[in-house]
């Protein structure tokens, strides 16, 4: 599945090559030199990119000890992996003070046996804008070094969103660079609402106009887009499912090395051909390339789920949910496993994804439909039927014929048992 947490080198597929010496061409592999999941693009020196910048200060430590020593390098590493996958920051190691960026500074403190790491947060002009407190012991240090680590980097990932968020939102939009109109693309859609998908892609349309050579706005742009195929009806969302080919034809040259554009590509060309195995393989692509992103796992898993792999789809969400706990995405995760665990017919587990997921938001109908199939399948038809007329509220005119041309979840058992849940909760057949 590739979510264990390691590392391991990511390689593009080349094709079939004929080579020197041997008689028929041969499946080839080439290892990328840009490993970082969304930068292939911003990544390059000489293009001076809008996007914020973030310097990790090597954990501090002034302990003797080795075992010390080799923790705060092994703290260092792994923060340096977790920020590298995030596609909209561009984020490095950095012992200098470099003006004008974000500077996350961590501490490693001991005392015997006890372990202390404070962590600081600043904003480009300086100021502290989040500190950091975890305790932990040598004993524990390993499964510390993960739990503190994956907290770190979502709560500073969240404070930079939103303070980025609030900074770019003053510049009107004729001024804002095509790097700036996708992030704020990307933070329009934090709250899921339908009307967000649509001023989401609005965005990243713009930054395609901005700049055709910016790999990130057509795989933001794509991903949106097809989002927004499986959940609305909505008209105004038409002009830009229109326009997907033509991202497709456009964005496809600039896809090799870049995780969450192969991962759009492969998405939309499932859409049009069904054939699962490129998906996967470009699934599995994603996640070498940005292990950690919790916007990647989640469209990771979104992509397994409309295609019929739904064990794998619950795994993606997990993970996301377990590193993206205190980010702008929770909600999406857990109405993502919510869906994978009622197909799965999980469906006590399914509930409680879901409440969780209501309990931070009202306006994701994901979790209300998903809410009212799983009390069907629980035999509580009567609730499902509320629960069914609040999402048809949110989402008038959804029926079972046009969902099932739409997104029949790769023809799977899973997606078979949701289907029948939701005529069961009142959704109409046409």
């Amino acid at each position: 599945s590739g979510l264990d947490g390691t590392l391991s080198p990511s390689f593009e597929d080349a094709g079939k090559q004929q080579l020197k010496n041997i008689a028929r061409p041969v499946s080839t592999w080439l290892r990328p030199l840009n490993q970082n999941g969304g930068q292939s693009v911003l990544a390059n020196s000489a293009v001076k990119s809008s996007l914020p910048s973030l310097r990790i200060q090597p954990v501090a430590n002034s302990d003797p000890r080795a075992e010390l020593s080799d923790l705060a390098d092994a703290l260092t590493a792994d923060l340096s992996t977790y920020f590298s996958s995030i596609n909209w920051l561009d984020s490095q190691i950095d012992s200098s003070n470099v003006p004008d960026v974000y500077s996350l500074r961590p501490t490693l403190r001991a005392r015997s046996d006890r372990l202390r790491l404070e962590t600081r947060l600043q904003s480009p002009s300086g100021d502290v804008i989040w500190t950091h407190k975890s305790d932990s012991t040598l004993d524990d240090a390993f499964d510390w070094q993960d739990t503190v680590v994956a907290a770190i980097s979502e709560y500073a990932v969240g404070m930079i969103l939103e303070a980025e968020t609030t900074r770019i939102g003053a510049i009107p939009d004729d001024q804002m660079t095509a790097e700036q109109c996708v992030l704020m693309g990307i933070m329009e859609w934090r709250d899921f609402s339908l009307n967000s998908y649509l001023r989401s892609v609005q965005f990243h349309d713009r930054a395609i106009q901005k700049n055709p050579e910016l790999a990130d706005a057509y795989a933001e742009a794509i991903i949106v887009s097809n989002a927004a195929r499986t959940m609305s009806t909505t008209p105004e969302i038409q002009p830009y499912l229109d326009k997907i080919p033509e991202w497709v034809d456009a964005g496809r040259p600039l896809a090799p090395g870049h995780g969450l554009l192969t991962l759009a590509v492969a998405i939309a060309t499932y859409t049009e051909d069904q054939k699962v195995i490129p998906l996967r393989s470009a699934i599995a692509q994603t996640l070498r390339l940005a292990p950690f992103d919790t916007r990647l796992l989640g469209y990771c898993g979104w992509a397994n789920i409309w295609s019929g792999q739904t064990d794998d789809a619950l795994e993606c969400f997990v993970k996301a949910i377990e590193f993206g706990r205190l980010g702008p995405f929770y909600v999406a995760a857990l109405g993502g496993a919510a869906l994978a665990s009622v197909q799965l017919g999980r469906d006590v587990e399914a509930l409680a994804f879901v409440n969780q997921g209501l309990a931070i938001s009202e306006s994701y109908s994901t979790l209300f439909v998903v809410k009212s199939a799983t009390l069907a399948s629980l035999g509580q038809v009567e609730e499902a039927h509320a629960m069914m007329r609040r999402y048809l509220s949110m989402e008038p005119g959804r029926n079972l014929a046009a969902w099932r041309a739409n997104n029949n979840y790769g023809r799977s058992e899973g997606g078979k048992r949701y289907f029948e849940a939701l005529r069961v909760a009142g959704l109409p057949e046409e």
